[in-house]
């Protein structure tokens, strides 16, 4: 009995041992089995009813069992499988592999898998990376041909802008291989933008002389004359690319009585002076104190009445540490300058620090410069109204040297409203209205110890009818805009190309009525290189700003690419396989045989499909990349392009 159950046993055991030693043996031949095959996605495709066609070849040693097709669509992040029955003898290629229910979106991209009955997976990608076709012909076969872009030019406007780093690598791929396309700067040339981006009336009942001072971010802060010619501040907000906010940020009647033709600048952190024409015309100025979300303080922190008889049209500069000179038209209109002390807290010294009778027959409409060091120009309508131009000295603590260290007649017609600006060096600009209310800019030349040339250095009249209240400031390079008075009392702006040795170009360089009704006492402003901001007293002498902006200067793309020999088929496609992107978006338009139409609107990374079905209507195709963002673009940017091809079929 024991006996018959050890041998039982023991066969028992070699069965499982026999049993196992096969199951490992058959591992082990599918292994090799799994090993051996191999598989070749020559070609993914879809017939005219978008189902998936298949080219696959097996480049393997065994037979092999299809048995799923996994369909992944990147563009919708859907997954999917189907099941399949077909076989691949070794070195055989089929095609027509797929199943009737696959059907896909041309426009979309995909990944697709192939599973055998070995485990082993294989991929591909649709649209395929493809070898170039050519204008002539493209990869694949009669259901599908794929067409790399063929040149690159500048046939259409605008003129290009921008630079290929390698455009072949346009023509083949996707294989990492790219074609940078990189912004170029534009040259300015003074163009100004056909319309204004952006208008707000923050003043409904007046809003005259303002004067405007940037105090954080996107805020600025106006002071002005408003109803009643009473003294008001007012906050407004405006974005870089010239968006103004509908409201008034906040707003205050700063003096109740008399507060005119005032001038703001800033002291420090939150504390700013104005000074202007009070009660009396007297001269004063106050401290004030707005927050950088442009919230006001509703009190004023002190005051100083610098000039008890006669204080008109002050003009305010900061000298050095606390020390600030006011140039104004004090008694019987002669022209004079004071200097006072204001603390950082606000806390004005309750006496000027000194003063200068810079003309003692007239000084009317002061305009004060910074030259160098101590040194500063003040141009103003002397007697006659004749154009006058007096430099003088001021110590860092306050004290004016007690005689003009010169002095000469620039315009011995007329001048009103004289304002002046540095050019380069010793080279300064002149704008005001000069002989016959015409639009005079002069070019100047001033030491920096303050002594003047006594010749012109250039002169042109920039507008032949009216050029009332100037107001100038550089755009960039030779390039200066000058806000203004024009014909009717309308508001104006036209840019001057000024050379830095003080040749002026005898040509506007373009012109802008920004207000058709009314354009009295602008005052232009930077938001950024390409976009100024006016703020003027329009229609009824409301209180208005506006934006305006300049073309060119700023980086810039523009790069055409085009097929020809294309054939006609039913279905479409351009396809772009983007790789690393730039900071602004990239879009892409075609020409129409008239104009550019957009068809992308942001190319990205990876693969970016259109359907152009009813765009590819000839032969010939071209489109452009073209940046967003050319007004006030002042980052180059660059994108990388790997593929760009068409994929026509029918």
């Amino acid at each position: 009995m024991i006996i018959a159950v050890g041998v039982s046993y023991y066969q028992l055991w070699e069965g499982v041992d026999r049993r196992r030693d096969e199951i490992l043996q058959d591992m082990m031949q599918q292994d090799r089995n799994a090993a051996d095959e191999d598989l070749d996605i020559q070609y993914i495709a879809l017939t005219g009813g978008n189902s998936l066609n298949l080219t696959i070849k097996n480049t393997g040693a065994i037979i092999s069992q299809l048995e799923w097709i996994g369909v992944f669509d990147e563009t919708q992040n859907q997954k999917d499988y189907y099941s399949i029955e077909t076989s691949l003898n070794p070195l055989e290629t089929q095609t027509e592999i797929g199943n009737t229910s696959i059907t896909m979106n041309p426009a979309n991209t995909y990944i697709i898998q192939v599973l055998t009955s070995l485990g082993n997976s294989y991929y591909g990608e649709y649209p395929m990376p493809v070898d170039p076709g050519g204008g002539n012909g493209g990869g694949g076969s009669n259901e599908t041909q794929y067409y790399f872009v063929d040149l690159t030019g500048d046939d259409y406007a605008p003129i290009q802008f921008g630079a290929h780093s390698l455009f072949s690598a346009m023509q083949a791929g996707p294989d990492y291989v790219n074609d940078t396309l990189t912004e170029e700067q534009s040259y300015f040339s003074g163009e100004i933008g056909d319309t204004v981006i952006d208008l707000l009336e923050y003043d409904t009942s007046q809003g005259r002389y303002p004067d405007v001072v940037p105090v954080a971010g996107d805020i600025y802060a106006l002071a002005y004359a408003g109803p009643g010619t009473d003294g008001w501040l007012a906050t407004v907000e405006i974005t870089p690319d010239g968006q103004i906010t509908d409201t008034v940020v906040d707003s205050w009647e700063f003096q109740t009585t008399l507060g005119d033709t005032p001038d703001i600048i800033h002291v420090s952190g939150t504390v700013y002076a104005v000074a202007y024409r009070g009660p009396g015309s007297d001269g004063f100025i106050i401290t004030v104190n707005i927050a950088a979300d442009g919230t006001i303080t509703n009190s004023v922190i002190d005051t100083l009445e610098y000039d008890t008889s006669r204080g008109v049209t002050p003009s305010l500069i900061h000298v050095s540490g606390d020390y600030y000179a006011i140039a104004y038209s004090g008694a019987g209109s002669d022209g004079w300058l004071a200097t006072v002390e204001i603390a950082g807290n606000g806390q004005i010294t309750n006496t000027v620090v000194d003063t200068l009778e810079f003309d003692t027959a007239t000084g009317n409409d002061p305009f004060i410069y910074h030259i160098s060091s101590d040194f500063y120009a003040i141009a103003y309508t002397g007697s006659a109204t004749r154009g006058e131009l007096t430099t003088v000295e001021i110590a860092t603590n306050g004290l004016i040297t007690d005689t003009i260290v010169d002095t000469w007649e620039f315009e011995p017609n007329q001048c009103d409203n004289p304002t002046i600006i540095n050019i380069a060096g010793d080279i300064y600009a002149l704008v005001y209205r000069g002989t016959n209310n015409d639009g005079d800019v002069a070019t100047v030349e001033i030491s920096t110890a303050g002594a003047i040339t006594k010749s012109l250095i250039d002169l042109f009249q920039y507008d032949l009818t009216n050029g009332l209240e100037p107001s100038i400031v550089n755009v960039q390079g030779d390039y200066y805009a000058v806000a203004y008075v024009g014909d009717g009392s309308d508001g104006f702006l036209v840019t001057i190309e000024i050379l830095s040795n003080g040749i002026i170009t005898q040509t506007v360089g373009d012109t802008l009525e920004y207000d058709t009704g009314s354009g009295l006492d602008p005052y232009l402003f930077p938001i950024t290189t390409d976009i100024h901001a006016i703020a003027y007293a329009g229609p009824g002498n409301d209180g208005f700003i506006t934006t305006v902006s300049y073309v060119g200067g700023a980086f810039k793309l523009d790069i055409e690419v085009s097929w020809t020999g294309l054939p006609t088929k039913t279905n479409e496609f351009l396809t772009i396989y983007g790789g690393t992107m730039g900071g602004e978006s990239l879009q892409v338009d075609y020409w129409n045989g008239a104009t550019w139409v957009n068809i992308m609107p942001n190319v990205k990374s990876g693969w970016n499909v259109v359907d152009v079905s009813a765009y590819l209507t000839s032969s010939t195709f071209t489109i452009r990349f073209v940046d967003t963002l050319e007004v006030g673009d002042v980052t180059q940017d660059s994108w990388e392009i790997d593929a760009v091809f068409l994929n026509l079929f029918d």
